[in-house]
């Protein structure tokens, strides 16, 4: 899906927000979700390997097992470990700010 910078006559007549890269402005929370992403990669990938392993069921290689076993629940620890993202609005530049709206 392409995000497009500026709203469209579409976008504005429906009073939805395009999405843009802005929603992802804080460079944590980017890091974050790009290990989240690379974590869970590894993950499927490591998992992939285990099914292939138990498909063949070769006694020398158990300790192939073992250790995809291994990483697939030390990369699960490290994807509990990451701080969550918080979900917040991206308050409207064009908009005044609830507390300079009107004089007390």
């Amino acid at each position: 899906m392409a995000s497009q910078p500026f709203p469209t006559a579409a976008s504005t007549a429906t009073g939805t927000r395009p999405v843009t890269a802005a929603s992802f402005r804080d460079p944590n929370e980017i890091a974050v979700r790009q290990a989240s992403i690379r974590l869970l990669r590894e993950i499927l990938d490591y998992q992939r390997r285990l099914n292939h392993l138990l498909g063949r069921a070769d006694p020398p290689q158990a300790y192939l097992v073992d250790a995809c076993r291994r990483a697939i629940r030390v990369r699960r620890q490290l994807l509990r470990d990451l701080p969550q993202p918080v979900d917040r609005d991206v308050p409207d530049p064009w908009r005044e700010a609830p507390a300079h709206a009107a004089p007390a």
